[in-house]
């Protein structure tokens, strides 16, 4: 090893940092230049009975760490050092980065090791890495026992294994310091916790400002307000032997606000806790906070509001009361998820709306949607799928549902089971899965479609049964050819198998034994007739699958049959109607006629239907 020209012996120091600084003040040089290796410790204690610092040896040191001194305020603690001053990149140096991070009390202290791929090759890794941390320690004012060395030099060891194995990637933790977490103080505050349901991720790049706190939702025996009680943490020491008297928590929090029966309050131990009595919206006027369920408003618009949402089992009612025409009850770009919304006006464009109930007295713009149970509409131009459907004006708005009823069609879309209409205009596409009956028919070009699939939910269904389908015939196939394969092997080697079964039975005669090679013959023979059952069961179970799912299409395509068209007026110009079979996949169109009331499928032999209609 070759002679360190700043090598510098100080044989008791309070801060090896203190005497590095001065040091390299004297040579004229930086103190990162330099370091320093740990010689000795020496340990000075002081208990309430000692007037002054005593030197502790190690057989003694560890009793004074008992709970005894260690809980004690009056004990003192402090460690000095005998240390030699070398240059920094002195062959036992660890040349890799460490950070040392802490919990806030200071009890908890880990090295985190960064890893290189050059990390491996070090020579003496294990005693330049405890050195270091020893080092380290010392340089953060922590306590070093050499009790505790051990402990530390087994991590060292098992951090050089894994590393050796390739079994750490970025970083590794070592632990230098670890003691009881303390229990803090707490300072006496209202948090209201409903207030935080609406806030954004903290970072996040783009704030959608449609998203107010305009209408919080809270569930039933939801936690609204917490108001935390001051509590007075405990007095502890930390990783460097200091003293820490928990501090003294601020006084009670004032509760400035009142409730009502919607909201209920809890007194526990450590907070007294504000809990929703009832599904609905915080609403704060002046300084009463309340649960309500319906809300009131003139419009709901980005500048005011922003969408509403709270889901469509909350509970909430949304009345919106704008009606004049050349405003908007709900403004561009918005949604509303509450229970049920009742808009007077229009609705814009963009605008989407969930609920169980929705109610609108204006239009919907074509770009607007809307999902629910029951829907009401005034003048229908968007897109709306519910249960049920009571339109006034359908105006090229599309309607997906389970019943459709529209006092007046000019133009659009409608998918149903039952579509009822009163007054049919022109331009419209009608699909019905059972009926569509309308009283007045007052124009033409209108297109009507009796086809199973019509009503969204057996759309998906269907949707449902084709793919299954799909799968089990390619399952089908592929079990068929694996079957052939086996049986072609079997009929193959069924001779040669009859044979080396007598000459087995001979052997056995004989009482010999016959060869390994004979019975392993007859048992890979037995493997592939047991593999040729199991895919005949396969198939069989296939085919049965097979059949329930033509028996579900049978099933839609005889609802065909059963479905109609009912007219209480006589038809006008052009018209068509189609009627959709599944299996075979058939259309069969027919033209009404002038007094056509009743036009129906009608099946005249087994795969053969024809469309026809009746006056009466």
């Amino acid at each position: 090893m070759t002679e360190d020209k700043y090598s510098h012996f100080i044989p008791e120091c309070d801060s090896p940092k203190d005497e590095i600084n001065y040091f390299a003040k004297s040579k004229d040089i930086e103190p990162n230049e330099l370091d320093f290796r740990v010689v000795e410790i020496f340990t000075y204690i002081k208990t309430h009975a000692q007037t002054h610092f005593n030197e502790s040896k190690n057989e003694k040191l560890q009793n004074y760490l008992e709970k005894e001194y260690w809980d004690d305020a009056s004990f003192k603690i402090k460690q000095k050092y005998a240390i030699n001053i070398v240059s920094k990149n002195s062959e036992d140096s660890f040349p890799y980065t460490i950070n040392i991070i802490s919990n806030r009390t200071k009890t908890k202290i880990d090295a985190v090791i960064n890893i290189e791929d050059s990390m491996n090759t070090l020579k003496n890794l294990e005693s330049r890495l405890y050195d270091e941390l020893i080092r380290r320690k010392i340089r953060h004012g922590l306590l070093v026992f050499d009790f505790d060395h051990e402990r530390l030099k087994g991590e060292v060891v098992e951090f050089a294994k894994l590393l050796k194995r390739g079994d750490i990637e970025d970083e590794y933790t070592i632990n230098l310091c670890s003691l009881s977490q303390p229990k803090v103080s707490v300072d006496a505050k209202i948090r209201y916790i409903y207030r935080e349901k609406n806030k954004k991720n903290e970072g996040e790049e783009k704030v959608d400002y449609k998203e107010r706190d305009f209408m919080i939702a809270v569930k039933e025996d939801e936690e609204i307000i917490e108001v935390i009680k001051p509590q007075k943490g405990d007095d502890y020491r930390d990783c460097a032997g200091v003293f820490v008297k928990a501090k003294d928590p601020t006084s009670e929090a004032k509760i400035d606000f009142n409730t009502d029966e919607t909201i209920e309050q809890v007194d526990e131990d450590n907070r007294v806790v504000f809990i929703a009595a009832r599904n609905g919206y915080v609403s704060e006027e002046n300084s009463r906070i309340t649960i309500k369920e319906e809300m009131e408003i003139n419009e709901v618009s980005f500048k005011n509001t922003g969408s509403l949402r709270a889901g469509i089992d909350s509970g909430m009612v949304v009345r919106i009361e704008e009606n004049n025409f050349l405003k908007e009850s709900i403004g561009e770009g918005l949604s509303i998820e509450v229970s049920e919304v009742y808009a007077a006006g229009n609705i814009g464009s963009g605008v989407e709306i969930k609920a169980r109930e929705v109610e609108i007295g204006g239009q919907t713009h074509m770009s607007s949607n809307i999902y629910a149970d029951t829907v009401h509409i005034a003048i229908h131009k968007g897109y709306v799928k519910a249960k049920e459907v009571f339109i006034g004006s359908l105006e090229g708005g599309v309607v997906d549902a389970q019943t459709c009823e529209v006092e007046k069609s000019l133009s659009g879309v409608i998918r149903a089971q039952n579509v009822f209409i009163e007054d049919l205009h022109s331009h419209s596409r009608i699909y019905a899965s059972n009926k569509i009956e309308i009283d007045k028919i007052s124009g033409d070009e209108n297109r009507f479609f009796i086809d199973p699939k019509a009503y969204y939910e057996v759309q998906e269904e269907i949707e449902e049964i084709e793919k299954q389908n799909a799968l089990f015939l390619k399952e089908l196939s592929t079990n068929q050819r694996e079957l052939q394969k086996r049986l072609d092997l079997i009929s193959q080697n069924r001779e040669n198998i009859e044979s080396i079964k007598e000459k087995i039975a001979d052997i056995k005669r004989k009482n010999g034994t016959p060869p390994k090679i004979l019975l392993d013959r007859i048992k890979k023979f037995k493997f592939l007739i047991n593999g040729a059952k199991e895919i005949r069961a396969k198939i069989a179970k296939t085919h049965k699958i097979n059949e329930e799912l033509k028996s579900k299409i049978e099933a839609l395509n005889s609802s065909v049959l059963d479905a109609k068209i009912l007219v209480h007026d006589k038809w006008r110009g052009f018209n068509e109607i189609k009627f959709m079979i599944l299996e075979p996949k058939q259309t069969f169109i027919y033209k009404p006629k002038e007094r056509d009331r009743e036009i129906r499928l009608i099946k005249k032999d087994q795969d053969l239907y024809e469309a026809e209609g009746f006056e009466n």
